[in-house]
């Protein structure tokens, strides 16, 4: 007798299959209960998903959910990469009632997602990984004031054994999931996700545990993600906030799971499938409302169990994986551990991560002290790429079960505030996380960052030693800090531009190539020759992404590649099949950009004759570079032979060719007038004419040429259908009727013997609409001006038509060139001018015959600027508190000459500083010189920008202004050991509230000791790379002491003196 438990529990439905990737089928409910409530033979689920795919999974737990629902986690034995999870709900129940199901099935990297269907079945697909994402939390961590920016707050003591984390799951009314709706659909789905975060915590050695509670909110909206966060936790004390905390507080949940089925897909038809409404560093028991302890989630049949596990390990403090999240943006350099993990072989992703090409996730947050098939779940603190978020979650988790519900603390607590210096140096590793009560004892230790090393300990502000290991006694709040200083390790970025002629350059910021571990750096691409574009960048080889920047977290030595691609693509201008002999064709083609459109000048192409009969060459060179438009030509001379042509083009060093394909012919007829007319209402067309040629020479009297009209409504027709060519070999036909009605009409006129007919157009005009390229010009005197008319008949470009011109020069010493313009075959008409010679406004006005008057398409007015402002003094300062600023003075010049009673205009955004402005207008005196006097108190710290300009210059000057509250200066190094000869390389940075600053000038001050060191300047400013000490190499052996100092500068002897010890 074959055992229930072992038999499949899904059964066919029929015809109910969507196509391979989809069935829906029924449930064996017998074969269920057998497998989810055991008596002694259901060790394992049968999942019949597919025909060609049968999982047979033993059962590695089964836990209740509610009164009737069970959530079961099965695994392969041996291969952890095939496990599954599935939740019944309703299953408890007497009789034949068919219970809500879901799950999720992985086997080796493929998807199954099983989701609640119709009538008691469920639905089972091969998921496709979609470009599902969760972006950027909705709020910043603030912490929680400016006397402690980095708290580490939880408990020390009477912490449970196990973190059990109270979830509520709110859902809105109607919501679907799969096909399916109401409570039980619902539960069976978050079901699954509790079973999948609690085995990711399992996993990695978390001693915690979530609990989820479901439950229907009305008042809640049903729409995507972001926008359901936003609603809920956007506005504090709204009437949703009120709603979801009294819910909250009713369920003693410590975070809310906010649930819905829509979604809203971006450009690359990816969407956002949660968010968190914070990334707490660390979570705090004094920040634990609606901003800091929810997410919200698109719940369906997808993976929304991962979902889920990845939004609830943001709130504990997690970020994403170092591929996804090369940079920490905002975030405390000291939690840039807190993350997810890709190994280096690409072989999975741990939960905080994203699945990318054929990796996929493990049912684990990185955790350096666990392994997973063999191998590590992370890297440890101290080491480069350091990832072991457990670690961290092993404290955060305490923290987040106490947000609500009994355990919450109801004494007063005392915070122990802890912070970096330098913040990127390293972290600081609280045995427990605070507040803490009053006597506790809290043990830490300081781990540096590769390239660091621990220096000191500072409590309260007083030395507190050096051992990295510390116990506070928490008598009261406390502040501590960890000093590290440089070590003799930096981080080397060699960059590389692939093909290496493209002509740009890869900018990094800061300036490199060398920098101290933890520093966040931009490389960007400048501007390329044309026809190039950056495919890809590549990190060490691999490819990471292809936006115009990319940033990194410089932790060991990198090769950043940019690699680039050909994007010129060629089109033929020209479009003709048939050619006359002993003639010429003028043949062009066009090169433009094609991801860009824009048309590219100097590109040579070679044209290359493949195919001809005798006497037909190209005439000149076969290179041709292109004009300013993008447009390269060359001229074919046929020859007196019959016969097929072939020209090739082509664009050196690229596979780009396009071919013209065409016949010189033994008869051919030729348009002689009558082409390309433009009539408007009433008009009478103008005489069609042709010529018959045979082998280029007209072919005499007597020719019958057959004339045929295709109308178009244009209410124009032929008088006869045929006419006999004169001894020129020329036959003529005239139209009848008037243009009545806007169209084209094709007339047609062919020959016996003739291989192709030609073919007239003639264009019975509605509309023409004539506009300038621009309508207003910015110029600076004696800059070439360039300007175009377009001429659009009926929405299409209108060639062969004339455009005049007329032009108010408005004393700027502009002139025309040419009173006319004709249109090309794209309905351009260049207006030729001269530059002007003096400052002013001059307008330029166009129009055509027929042209629809539009003034303000049709009139250019063109400013010309005669001045150029630059800044004297003031520019860059840097304020503290009780600072007067320096005046601001520009100069006007004005044909390169210093002009006197010229109103200059100041203007100020002051971003809150508390400056302001003497005076909003300043006149230049003899000098040219103009300045402004800042007012006012500085009360914030942050920049101030002010814009200095003038009615005739080009462009303003820009001042900015630094209110800065605390600046520090080190140097890279304490120590420095080197020999006679070599070169004395060291730095000194300034930082001006946390950010590297530049154009501060750093002192130097040299006891040489005797070994012959010198400083070549007493004093030098740099940029936020920093500043070189310019010191000549030594010439004897000994030892020298380098002490930096700047105005303002935080005196640290510590990080501002360098030993040199000079050995033989």
């Amino acid at each position: 007798m074959v055992s229930l438990a072992s038999k499949p529990v899904f059964l066919h439905a029929g015809d109910s299959h969507s196509d391979h990737d989809v069935r829906v089928a029924g449930l064996d409910i017998e074969a269920l209960r057998a497998a989810l409530f055991p008596s002694g033979d259901g060790e394992a689920l049968t999942l019949n998903l597919f025909d060609d795919q049968v999982l047979r999974l033993r059962t590695t737990l089964i836990e209740p959910v509610g009164d009737d629902g069970v959530v079961w986690r099965g695994a392969l034995p041996g291969m952890p990469g095939v496990r599954g999870y599935l939740s019944a709900i309703g299953l408890g129940r007497s009789g034949d009632a068919a219970p809500m199901v879901a799950g999720w099935v992985m086997s080796n990297g493929r998807h199954y997602a099983i989701g609640p269907a119709a009538d008691g079945k469920v639905r089972i697909a091969r998921v496709r990984k979609p470009l599902a994402r969760c972006g950027d939390p909705l709020y910043r961590d603030e912490g929680p004031g400016a006397a402690a920016p980095h708290p580490d707050i939880e408990l020390a003591d009477q912490a449970p054994e196990t973190a059990v984390i109270r979830i509520l799951a709110l859902y809105p009314t109607g919501i679907e999931v799969g096909e399916a709706r109401g409570a039980a659909a619902v539960e069976a789905v978050m079901a699954v996700a509790r079973a999948q975060t609690n085995e990711a915590f399992h996993h990695s050695g978390i001693d915690a545990r979530v609990e989820i509670v479901v439950r229907e909110l009305p008042a809640l909206p049903r729409v995507e993600p972001e926008a359901l966060l936003t609603a809920v936790s956007g506005t504090p004390n709204s009437a949703l906030w009120k709603a979801v905390s009294e819910a909250r507080d009713q369920a003693r949940a410590s975070v809310v799971a906010l649930l819905t089925d829509q979604i809203k897909l971006d450009r690359n038809l990816g969407y956002v499938a949660g968010k968190a409404a914070n990334i707490p560093e660390p979570p705090r028991l004094d920040a634990s409302d609606l901003r800091h302890a929810s997410f919200a989630m698109v719940v369906g049949e997808s993976d929304s169990a991962y979902t889920f596990a990845h939004e609830f390990g943001h709130l504990l403090g997690g970020k994403h994986d170092r591929l996804t999240q090369p940079v920490r943006g905002p975030l405390d350099p000291q939690y840039d551990y807190v993350r997810g993990y890709v190994p280096a072989d690409k072989s999975f992703v741990t939960i905080m991560g994203y699945e990318q090409g054929l990796f996929s996730y493990v049912p684990a947050y990185s955790a350096a002290d666990r392994s997973w098939n063999g191998k590590a779940l992370g890297v440890p603190i101290g080491q480069p790429d350091a990832a072991d978020a457990a670690r961290f979650f092993r404290l955060s988790t305490r923290v987040v079960a106490r947000y609500r519900g009994e355990a919450a603390p109801a004494d007063e607590l005392l915070a122990l505030v802890l912070s970096i210096h330098p913040r990127i140096a390293g972290v600081i590793m609280p045995g427990t996380l605070g507040p803490y009560q009053k006597g506790s004892v809290v043990r830490l230790a300081a781990a540096p960052r590769v390239g660091y090393r621990f220096s000191r300990w500072l409590l309260d502000g007083e030395n507190a030693g050096a051992a990295p290991e510390i116990m506070i006694t928490m008598d009261k709040a406390h502040a501590l800090q960890a000093e590290f200083v440089d070590g003799d390790q930096w981080c080397e970025l060699e960059t590389a531009l692939l093909p290496a002629e493209a002509g740009g350059r890869i900018r990094l910021t800061p300036p490199g190539p060398a920098y101290p571990p933890g520093s966040d750096v931009r490389a960007t691409l400048s501007p390329l020759a044309p026809g190039l574009a950056l495919d890809r960048w590549e990190l060490d080889g691999q490819a990471v992404g292809d936006a115009s920047s990319v940033y990194l977290c410089m932790e060991r030595r990198h090769r950043l590649e940019a690699r680039l691609k050909d994007t010129r693509t060629l089109e033929k201008d020209t479009a003709i099949d048939m050619l006359e002999a002993n003639g010429s064709q003028t043949l062009a083609v066009r090169v433009f950009d094609k991801e860009s459109l824009k048309l590219l000048p100097d590109q040579w192409i070679t044209f290359t004759l493949l195919e001809a009969p005798g006497g037909t060459t190209l005439e000149g060179g076969s290179q041709v570079r292109s004009n300013a438009d993008g447009y390269a030509q060359i001229t074919l001379r046929t020859g007196p032979e019959a016969g097929a042509v072939k020209v090739g083009a082509s664009l050196p060093a690229s596979t780009v060719a396009v071919r013209f394909d065409m016949t010189i012919a033994r008869r051919f007829i030729a348009i002689v007038g009558g082409n390309d007319q433009h009539l408007f209402n009433g008009e009478a067309p103008l005489p069609l004419t042709v010529q018959v040629r045979d082998l280029g020479k007209p072919a005499g009297e007597g020719v019958k040429v057959d004339f045929a009209i295709e109308d178009g409504k244009t209410g124009l027709g032929l008088p006869a259908g045929q006419s006999l060519s004169n001894v020129g070999g020329e036959a003529s036909l005239r139209l009848t009727g008037e243009a009545r009605n806007a169209g084209v009409a094709t007339v047609s006129a062919s020959a016996a013997g003739a291989s192709k007919a030609a073919r007239f157009t003639i264009r019975v005009v509605g509309e023409r609409v004539l506009q300038l390229s621009d309508n207003q010009l910015i110029l600076k005197v004696g800059e070439p001006v360039q300007l175009r008319a377009a001429v659009i008949d009926d929405n299409r470009p209108a060639e062969k038509v004339t455009v005049h011109f007329a032009l108010e020069p408005g004393g700027t010493g502009l002139r025309l060139q040419a009173e006319s313009g004709v249109s090309d075959a794209h309905g351009r008409v260049p207006v030729p001018m001269s530059p002007a010679t003096a400052s002013g406004e001059a307008r330029l006005a166009i129009r055509a015959a027929h042209a629809k008057i539009e003034p303000i398409l049709q009139t250019c007015v063109l400013q010309v600027k005669s001045q150029r402002l630059e800044a004297v003094s003031g520019d860059r300062q840097h304020l503290f508190g009780g600072d007067a600023p320096a005046p601001l003075r520009v100069r006007v010049h004005e044909f390169g000459k210093p002009a006197a009673g010229v109103k200059v205009d100041f203007a100020i955004r002051a971003a809150q500083t508390g400056l302001g402005l003497s005076v909003s207008q300043s006149v230049s005196d003899e000098k040219g010189e103009a300045g402004v006097q800042l007012n006012g108190a500085i009360r914030h710290p942050g920049e101030a920008v002010v814009t200095a300009s003038t009615a005739a210059a080009f462009e303003p000057v820009r001042f900015a202004i630094r209110a800065v509250a605390e600046r520090n200066l080190q140097l890279t190094q304490d120590h420095l050991t080197l020999k006679i000869g070599d070169a004395v390389r060291v730095r000194a940075h300034v930082i001006d509230d946390g950010a590297l600053t530049g154009n501060v000038p750093v002192h130097f001050t040299l006891e040489a000791g005797g070994t012959g060191i010198k400083l070549q300047a007493e004093s030098r400013s740099g940029d936020i790379g920093g500043v070189l000490v310019p010191l000549t190499p030594a010439t004897a052996v000994g030892e020298a002491w380098l002490t930096v100092h700047a105005a303002h500068a935080k005196i640290e002897p510590i990080l501002q003196t360098c030993r040199i010890t000079v050995e033989p």
